[in-house]
């Protein structure tokens, strides 16, 4: 298994601090992913993957559901576990 060196919320500060806060407030969640924190050492890749995220999920005319259930599908399709 590979190992990423991550900066977890809890020790964040300055601008990763920001990008987590972004985050947050992005989802509306108060966690931070594992796949959003693999991005700490790079905060602007971090703000940016979000960002994506947040238009690929919640703009357009397509309701969320079904966009992560053409997600899920997809992901089975490739075999994908996460």
């Amino acid at each position: 298994m590979a190992f990423i060196r991550t900066i977890p919320k809890a020790k964040a500060a300055g601008e990763l601090a920001d990008a987590y806060r972004y985050a947050a407030e992005t989802t509306g969640s108060k966690r931070v992913g594992k796949v959003i924190e693999v991005f700490s050492l790079a905060p602007d890749t971090l703000r940016a993957v979000v960002r994506r995220w947040e238009l690929s999920m919640w703009i357009g005319t397509e309701r969320r559901q079904g966009k992560e259930f053409l997600a899920a599908a997809v992901s089975r399709t490739l075999n994908c576990t996460y």
